[in-house]
């Protein structure tokens, strides 16, 4: 009889300990269910800020553009940071003109040589040889990572060359936003000349963003510069941001999510609309 009891005991024990270890299985699994829910509500939450963060930036180009239209002076600022709190998480956006960079896809080798050189970027000649290849093969690129498939490439050149070029853009270089980097690369544009239009964009005291900023339309341009850059630089010019990057990092407690948004104005439609959008 001992013996049967002992046995009956030790059963009983190991279906307790048996019992243990799956309702401890069992709750582990509801917690990390809970878990996963709980990052996903985060995820969730994070991409409605980002996407508030990007409406945030279309209704700032708004702004920008109803304020220029009814002060014909006034110069429009980019690149142009955007902070905010919104469904308990916080985004970031930087809103940055097209037009203020080169096109990849149409500008010349003589322009982009020297924009290259002008900042100093890492292997261009590999980007030279990449862009040209894809022309004459009929390919334009539709987003920068295209770059990687040259194989002499990396990431952390595509992220420079994103800085200072572009392929969403309608290929014209904006006066009023362009660095002086990108000016002097212009056919025909001493130097001089170069600094004298962002030396009248900055007004008096030589700082971007402050009430004395100046903007430059056709015929001020024209009082700027000699006629032989005039002349060289006509077709390649405009004076307005109509297409723009916007890049915004939202956070919702540890959670983080990043947008890239290109948006087009339609001045004749005064509509923007949403040209790409990449979620990372």
């Amino acid at each position: 009889m001992k013996n049967t009891r002992g046995v009956a005991l030790i059963v009983v024990l190991w279906i307790l300990v048996i019992l243990e270890v799956v309702i401890g299985g069992l709750v582990y699994v509801v917690r990390l269910q809970a878990r996963i829910s709980n990052y996903r509500y985060r995820e969730c939450q994070t991409l409605a800020i980002s996407r508030s963060g990007i409406e945030r930036a279309i209704g700032s180009i708004y702004e920008e553009k109803d304020r220029h239209h009814k002060e014909e002076t006034f110069p429009e600022t980019y690149p142009r940071s955007l902070n905010g709190e919104i469904g308990g998480g916080e985004y970031a956006v930087l809103l940055t003109n097209e037009e203020g960079k080169v096109n990849l896809n149409s500008a010349s080798r003589e322009i982009l040589e020297k924009v290259f050189a002008n900042f100093g970027l890492a292997n261009s000649e590999a980007i030279l040889r990449f862009v040209f290849q894809s022309r004459q093969a009929g390919w334009k690129l539709e987003t920068m990572k295209e770059l990687l498939l040259s194989g002499d490439i990396n990431e952390e050149i595509v992220a420079q060359v994103e800085v200072i070029a572009t392929i969403h853009s309608n290929g014209k270089i904006n006066v009023n936003t362009a660095p002086l980097e990108l000016l002097k690369a212009l056919p025909g544009m001493p130097e001089k000349q170069a600094q004298d239009i962002l030396a009248y964009r900055l007004g008096p005291d030589r700082t971007t963003g402050t009430a004395d900023d100046q903007y430059i339309n056709e015929q001020a341009l024209s009082q700027i510069i000699d006629g032989s850059a005039l002349n060289r630089t006509k077709g390649l010019l405009c004076y307005q941001a109509e297409n723009f990057q916007a890049v915004c990092t939202a956070s919702y407690g540890r959670v983080y999510n990043r947008v890239t948004a290109y948006l087009s104005f339609d001045p004749t439609k005064n509509g923007i609309e949403i040209k790409f959008w990449q979620e990372d």
